[in-house]
C-alpha cells in the first residue's frame, strides 16, 4: 500500500501543478511542479511519501521513455542532413564543454582533476523537456529549436561516457585520452547499432502484424511501451550507451510512422495522443521529483561551512557563465556550414545568445549526480561527493531561472493568431450552420432535438446568453408569430379538424408566453417515474399475469378519466378517449390486429401534426433567419432554434416514437461544419490557426460518435 499511496500522491502533485500553471500561466508548468516537489519533500505530514529512484531505475523507467518520445518526434531526414551539426554539437561542443569547466572546477576549488572532470561531465548534458519550461510562451526561432533538440538528444551518452572515464581515472590514478576516445565511440556507435537493430526489427514485427490483421490495441500499444524499456536495458547490458540506442529506436519509429499512417489509422492516432499523454505524465514526474532532490540536496550541504557554502555557489555561476560563453563561441565563429543553416543570417547574434542560454540542464544532470559511488575501490570515501551534487544543483537552477530573464528581452512573445472572442464568434456561427443543415434531413423530431443539443454541446460552458432580456423578447414573439399563423389557418378553413383538435390540446397546454412549459410537465414526470418504479417492484412473472395487470390499469385510468371528464374541452375528452382506447388496442390478444389499429392511429395523429408543423414551420424560420440577417447575437440564434427543437420534440412525443437516426444526422451536421471552416478559411473569413482548431475539434467530435455508435450496435 505505500507504494500505492506514494504514487497516487506523486500524481496529485503534478495536477495541482498543472492546474496552478492555468491559473497562473505567467510560471511555467514545470516551476510549478518543481515547487510541489519541494513541498512533498518539506512538509512533514508529506514527507514520509517522498520517494528516491536509484539512477539506473530512473534512467530506465523515466529518461529512456521520454527520450523515446523526444526520438519519434524528430525526422530521421533532419538527422541525416545534419548529421555533421549533430556530431558538432553534442559530440564535440560536449567534450569541449567537459575540459574547460573540469579546468576551471581544478583551478579554482584545487581539486584532483578527475574529480574536476567528473563534476564536467555532470553537467554537461542539456535537457530538451527543461528547455521548453523557459521557452513557453517566446517565439523561438525554428532553427534554433532544432538544433537545442538535436543536442540534448545526444549530449546525453557524451556526458555519460566521459562520466565513466572521470570515474575510472579516479579509481585507477591514470587517464589515456586515447583510450577514453576508444571508448567513447565504441559506446556510442554501438548504442547506435542496438538502436537500429532493435528498432528495425521492432518495426518489421509491427508491420507485418498489421498487413495481417494482427491488430489489437493493447498488444500493439504494449510493444511500443515496452520498446524503450527493452532498448535500454540490452544496450546498457553490453556495456553500450542505451540513450543513444532509444533515441535512435525512436527516430526509426518516427519514419515507420510515415510510412504506415495510412495502414492502421486508428491504431496510430490512438499511440500518438497515448505517448502524448504518457510523456506529459513523466515530464511531470520528473520535475516534481527534481524539486524532491533539491530538498535532499539542501539538507546534505547543511555540514557546509559558510565558506564552503559560498564557495560552491560561487564555482556554480562561473561554470555556469563559462559554459554560456563557450556555447556562444561555438556558434557564433562556427565554420561549420551545417551548423550555420541553423541560424538566421540577418539575426546571427541573436540566435547564438539563444543557443548560449537555451543550454538548460535538468534531470540528466541530476540523475548522473545522485549516480556517483559513495566510495571508491580501495575503499576510501568518494571525495568531495556532496558538494559536486550541490554545485550540479545549482547549475540546474541557474540554468532554468536565468533564460526566465534574459530570453524575454532577446525573443519575441509568441502572438496569438486568433483571441478568445473570435474562436468564440467561430464557434458559435459553425454550430449554427449546422444546426442549420438538420433542416435538410426527414428527421423525427426526437432525433432532431437530441442532435441539436449534442450540437449546442460543442460551445463548451460558453454557451451562456448574456442578454437575458433579448432571448425572451424573441421567444414570445415566436410564440405569437405560432399562434397568429394557426389563427388564420383556422378562420379561413385550410386545416383539418384532426388538426384543429391537435392545436387546440397544444394552445391549452403546450404553449406559453414565458417560453418554459406549465406546471403539469413535472407532474406527468412523476407520474411516469412512479409508472416505472412500480414496473420494477411488481414485475409480472407470466405474460398472463402482465395482461392481466395491464387491463386493470387501463380500467382504472378509464375510471379516472370519466369522474373528470365534464371539467375538460370537447377536444381534450376525444384526446384522451382516443388514448385509453389505444391502451386497451395494445393490450389486446389479437397482436397481429392491436398493431395494425396502433398504427393507423399514429399515422392519423402523425399527419394532423405534420400539418401544423407545416403551416408553423415556414413563419418561425423566417423569423429566426431575419434576426441572424440583421446580425442578431450568434449564441441567440443557437439557443432559438435549441428552443424550437424542444418545443417541438414536446409535442411530437405524445403521437410518435422516436427513430434512431441520429447518428447519421449527427454525422451529417459535423460535415456542414467542415464545410463552413472550409468556406471560413478560403475566404479569409478564418485564420488557418482557428481553422485547424475548429477542424480538429469537429474531427475528434466525428470519431467519437462512430466510435460511440458502434459500441450501441
Amino acid at each position: 500500500m505505500t507504494i500505492i499511496f506514494t504514487l497516487a500522491t506523486l500524481l496529485a502533485a503534478i495536477i495541482v501543478a498543472n492546474f496552478l500553471s492555468q491559473a497562473l500561466p505567467a510560471y511555467p508548468k514545470a516551476f510549478w511542479q518543481i515547487l510541489a516537489g519541494i513541498i512533498l519533500a518539506v512538509v512533514p505530514a508529506l514527507s514520509h511519501f517522498a520517494i528516491t529512484l536509484e539512477p539506473e531505475w530512473f534512467m530506465m523507467l523515466i529518461i529512456a521513455p521520454l527520450l523515446f518520445y523526444e526520438g519519434q518526434k524528430t525526422n530521421v531526414r533532419l538527422v541525416s542532413k545534419n548529421l555533421r551539426a549533430v556530431v558538432r554539437l553534442a559530440g564535440f561542443l560536449a567534450v569541449e564543454t567537459v575540459v574547460v569547466v573540469g579546468f576551471i572546477a581544478f583551478g579554482i576549488l584545487g581539486w584532483p582533476l578527475a574529480i574536476a572532470v567528473a563534476l564536467a561531465a555532470i553537467v554537461t548534458p542539456t535537457d530538451a523537456t527543461a528547455l521548453e519550461s523557459v521557452t513557453d510562451g517566446r517565439e523561438v526561432p525554428k532553427g534554433i529549436k532544432q538544433a537545442l533538440s538535436l543536442e540534448s538528444l545526444f549530449n546525453d551518452a557524451t556526458g555519460l561516457v566521459a562520466l565513466e572515464l572521470a570515474l575510472l581515472w579516479a579509481n585507477t590514478g591514470h587517464f589515456s585520452f586515447l583510450d577514453g576516445i576508444k571508448e567513447f565511440m565504441i559506446v556510442a556507435l554501438g548504442g547506435a547499432l542496438i538502436g537500429l537493430l532493435f528498432g528495425g526489427a521492432l518495426v518489421y514485427v509491427r508491420q507485418h502484424l498489421l498487413k495481417h490483421q494482427f491488430d489489437d490495441r493493447t498488444a500493439q500499444v504494449m510493444i511500443q511501451i515496452m520498446t524503450p524499456i527493452v532498448v535500454f536495458a540490452v544496450a546498457e547490458h553490453f556495456g553500450l550507451s542505451g540513450i543513444i540506442a532509444v533515441v535512435v529506436t525512436g527516430i526509426i519509429h518516427n519514419e515507420e510512422h510515415r510510412k504506415t499512417m495510412f495502414l492502421s489509422v486508428e491504431l496510430n492516432d490512438f499511440g500518438s495522443k497515448l505517448w502524448d499523454t504518457v510523456a506529459q505524465i513523466l515530464n511531470g514526474i520528473v520535475f516534481v521529483l527534481l524539486g524532491m532532490s533539491l530538498v535532499r540536496v539542501f539538507k546534505g550541504s547543511g555540514a557546509f561551512t559558510l565558506r564552503q557554502f559560498g564557495l560552491s555557489i560561487g564555482v556554480a555561476i562561473v561554470i555556469y557563465l563559462a559554459m554560456g560563453v563557450l556555447r556562444y563561441i561555438s556558434v557564433r565563429d562556427a565554420e561549420n556550414d551545417q551548423l550555420r543553416n541553423f541560424f538566421e543570417k540577418e539575426n546571427h547574434g541573436r540566435d547564438a545568445w539563444v543557443f548560449a542560454f537555451g543550454g538548460v540542464h535538468g534531470t540528466m544532470t541530476m540523475a548522473m549526480a545522485f549516480s556517483l559511488p559513495l566510495t571508491l575501490v580501495n575503499g576510501a570515501t568518494f571525495p568531495f561527493r556532496d558538494e559536486i551534487t550541490f554545485i550540479a544543483t545549482m547549475v540546474i537552477l541557474l540554468s532554468l531561472l536565468v533564460p526566465r530573464f534574459v530570453l524575454p528581452r532577446i525573443l519575441p512573445a509568441i502572438k496569438p493568431e486568433y483571441d478568445v472572442d473570435e474562436m468564440q464568434t467561430a464557434h458559435v456561427a459553425m454550430v449554427d450552420a449546422a444546426m442549420g443543415s438538420l433542416q435538410e434531413l426527414n428527421l423525427s423530431q426526437a432525433d432532431k432535438q437530441a442532435v441539436t443539443t449534442q450540437l449546442k454541446d460543442q460551445l463548451g460552458y460558453g454557451n451562456d446568453l448574456q442578454n437575458t432580456e433579448m432571448w425572451q423578447q424573441a421567444v414570445n414573439q415566436i410564440d405569437t408569430i405560432r399562434e397568429q399563423t394557426m389563427d388564420d389557418a383556422m378562420s379561413t378553413g385550410a386545416i383539418s379538424d384532426d388538426a384543429v383538435m391537435l392545436w387546440k390540446n397544444f394552445a391549452n397546454g403546450w404553449i406559453s408566453r414565458s417560453g418554459k412549459r406549465k406546471n403539469y410537465v413535472w407532474k406527468w414526470w412523476i407520474r411516469q417515474i412512479e409508472r416505472k418504479l412500480r414496473k420494477i417492484m411488481q414485475t409480472p412473472i407470466t405474460k398472463k399475469q402482465r395482461q392481466t395487470r395491464s387491463d386493470k390499469e387501463v380500467e382504472l385510468i378509464q375510471r379516472r378519466f370519466d369522474r373528470h371528464k365534464a371539467k375538460m374541452p370537447a377536444a381534450r375528452q376525444a384526446q384522451m378517449q382516443a388514448r385509453i382506447d389505444q391502451m386497451r388496442l395494445r393490450n389486446s390478444h389479437d397482436d397481429k390486429q392491436a398493431r395494425v389499429q396502433r398504427e393507423d392511429i399514429q399515422k392519423r395523429w402523425l399527419v394532423a401534426f405534420q400539418e401544423i408543423d407545416d403551416i408553423v414551420r415556414p413563419a418561425i424560420d423566417a423569423y429566426i433567419q431575419s434576426l441572424e440577417d440583421d446580425h442578431a447575437d450568434k449564441r441567440l440564434i443557437v439557443a432559438l432554434r435549441d428552443n424550437e427543437a424542444s418545443a417541438q420534440l414536446a409535442a411530437r412525443d405524445q403521437v410518435e416514437t422516436a427513430t434512431s437516426d441520429r447518428q447519421d444526422a449527427l454525422l451529417y451536421a459535423m460535415q456542414a461544419e467542415l464545410g463552413f471552416i472550409q468556406r471560413g478559411i478560403a475566404q479569409d473569413e478564418l485564420s488557418h490557426a482557428l481553422g485547424k482548431q475548429l477542424y480538429n475539434e469537429v474531427t475528434a467530435a466525428q470519431s467519437l460518435v462512430l466510435a460511440l455508435g458502434k459500441d450501441d450496435e
